[in-house]
């Protein structure tokens, strides 16, 4: 089909488009692609999405419940935090999978550098067309986001995606003893890798949709910020049931590494255990028993409070204003992590 026919009211001509872009045989073609479905979005309405069936898992404790500084945040305040953790994901598997940056449209004026990402080789197409899927719809929320803010959208702050010495990953990698000394941790390395990569971003973000929706009080906001948990919660639950599955595989340590992941993110926020890998047992002795939603006693997904999220994705447990992935910190009023 051919981008004039991109129509934001038909689901089915959209989806078409984006498959279309798995045809394209250059990054250019890509990005100018790319750059045409998010200026035909800016209007569109985000549908609400259904979110998976969760497994009951762990106490009935929905929300973690350290101690950050209580904040008066207005729903805009809430929006811009999620603004830049879906930068974050959406320069993750945009780069990552698609093998280019988001639109110039999309990341506003004076955006910050983004540090790290490279493509990944997919050995299983299946695999593959899974990741496709996912990086187009974090553009979508990207688009979706900036919509609702309106004027108020910030710029991407700077990321950092790396996998060097200094980078995120390899800081939450040795966080959780993955790796240890001077070994770095690759997520762009193979499939499997870039599975723990995205497994580490998605329960972040799904916890912090989560963890801001009682807070807002506008129902213009609540319905699509609804609709976008929804969207990450399933994203979540493919990357899980993957890292499960492949899991299982005689030799490998995906499920284990999953959980000293999840062990790390954990680590930053408060004493409570509130965020699970995805399986039974420790990660020395892991069992069987799948454990997919990241779920209470109650069936209910766990959430961040918004400053507990700036704890992990600073990757700290201290008062910090930049670390992690955000280098240079996050913009507006929600940017400040807490004393864990």
């Amino acid at each position: 089909m051919r981008l004039h026919e991109v129509d934001p009211g038909n689901p089915d001509r959209e989806m078409l488009a984006r498959r279309r872009v798995l045809q394209l045989g250059s990054g250019g073609a890509v990005v100018s692609l790319l750059a045409a479905l998010a200026a035909c979005k800016n209007d569109d309405q985000s549908p609400l999405a259904n979110t998976p069936t969760p497994t009951p898992t762990g106490t009935s404790t929905p929300f973690a419940t350290g101690t950050p500084t209580i904040q008066a945040l207005s729903d805009n305040d809430l929006l811009v935090l999620m603004l830049q953790l879906t930068y974050l994901q959406g320069e993750f598997y945009s780069r990552a999978v698609l093998g280019v940056p988001l639109p110039a449209t999309l990341v506003g004026a004076g955006a910050g550098t983004v540090n790290g990402p490279r493509q990944v080789t997919f050995a299983t197409d299946a695999l593959g067309d899974m990741f496709r899927e996912i990086a187009f719809e974090k553009i979508d929320q990207v688009t979706r986001l900036r919509g609702l803010l309106g004027a108020a959208a910030v710029a991407r702050p700077a990321l950092n995606l790396d996998v060097t010495d200094g980078g995120a990953f390899t800081q939450i990698a040795r966080a959780a003893t993955i790796v240890t000394g001077s070994a770095t941790f690759d997520v762009y390395a193979s499939e499997n890798l870039f599975l723990l990569g995205a497994f580490v971003l998605e329960d972040i973000t799904t916890g912090a949709y989560k963890g801001v929706l009682p807070l807002c009080q506008a129902s213009a906001i609540i319905v699509p910020l609804g609709g976008l948990l929804g969207t990450s919660a399933q994203h979540t639950a493919m990357v899980r049931t993957q890292i499960y599955l492949r899991g299982l595989t005689s030799g490998s340590t995906l499920r284990q590494n999953a959980i000293r992941l999840s062990d790390a993110r954990d680590s930053y926020d408060s004493s409570l255990d509130d965020d699970q890998g995805v399986s039974g047992g420790t990660a020395t002795a892991p069992t069987s028993v799948a454990n997919i939603t990241n779920a209470d006693g109650e069936g209910l997904i766990y959430g961040r409070p918004p400053q507990l999220t700036v704890n992990v994705v600073y990757l700290t447990r201290a008062i910090a204003t930049a670390g992690g992935f955000f280098p240079s910190g996050l913009t507006g009023a929600i940017a400040t992590s807490a004393a864990t």
